[in-house]
């Protein structure tokens, strides 16, 4: 061993160079000291180097992933161009032919490496597919059978709004469906067998445009009998940053909204 008694100090060892340079001088014999920005990444490195030995196998995996990725966007901008842009179809083809020509040719230069690690990417890939396929085909499936058996909002009205007891105050309701009404609401009036005066049946949807102006936001309509709709509208991507931060301006965000709502109720 060429470096046996010596001390390195490598720097980025999550992946790529780094991890590779801190493999090699180990194999050499000297001590590694890793550095890295958050510990996570010295985990997620040294993982790496568990799972995969060496540093072509992950060079392997990660030219599958990246080149994968490159073609799977060129079909989802086909997709694009095609069905929402209605691009000129020879001008569309021409350009997506193109990008797939060449991300199709990276790719297929890597499928030689499936065997050395280029599987890893794939397998990720299928499992992460078929999970969000099937929670969303679930999903899909599920908001169908609740909306066979939902009650419509105007039968509610006319059936259980006036013959139930009301009493002072205001509720709001989540629904998927502002038409309809929520099954807590029918869980709350088959326990409590009581209305408040005021049912506010909240829809919030995120329509599929970057950003909802202020002034088209919020969407109040009076079905009668002290019941309303709302409805809340939000742009993609979300407007509320995540974690906890994220949490807190979205509680003052819905509080600020609910002051707004009861500002436009009579």
């Amino acid at each position: 061993m060429l470096l046996a008694g010596k001390v390195a100090i490598v720097t980025g060892v999550g992946a790529g160079l780094g991890k590779a340079a801190a493999v090699a001088l180990a194999r050499e014999g000297a001590t590694v000291a890793l550095v890295a920005r958050t510990e996570s990444m010295v985990s997620f490195g040294e993982a790496n180097h568990l799972g995969f030995k060496e540093s072509g196998r992950l060079a392997s995996a990660y030219g599958i992933a990246v080149t994968g990725t490159m073609l799977i966007t060129t079909v989802m901008l086909g997709v694009l161009v095609f069905k929402v842009w209605r691009w000129n179809k020879l001008v569309a083809g021409l350009t997506i032919g193109t990008f797939l020509l060449v991300d199709g040719t990276y790719f297929a230069s890597n499928i030689t490496k499936i065997p050395d690690g280029g599987w890893f990417p794939l397998l990720v890939a299928a499992i992460s597919f078929t999970v969000l396929t099937t929670w969303a085909t679930g999903r899909r499936l599920l908001r169908a059978r609740l909306g066979e058996t939902a009650l419509p909002l105007p039968v509610f009205i006319k059936s259980a709004a006036g013959s139930a007891h009301r009493v002072r105050g205001t509720a709001v309701f989540l629904s998927a469906s502002p038409e309809a009404i929520p099954s807590a609401l029918l869980h709350n009036l088959k326990h409590n067998q009581v209305l408040h005066e005021r049912v506010l049946i909240l829809t919030v949807k995120i329509e599929d445009v970057p950003h909802i102006r202020p002034s088209k936001r919020l969407d109040v309509s009076d079905a009668g009998k002290g019941f309303y709709r709302v409805i809340v509208r939000y742009g993609r991507p979300f407007e509320v940053a995540p974690g906890e931060s994220g949490l807190a301006e979205g509680m003052a965000e819905a509080e600020r909204r609910l002051e707004e709502i009861a500002g436009v109720l009579p």
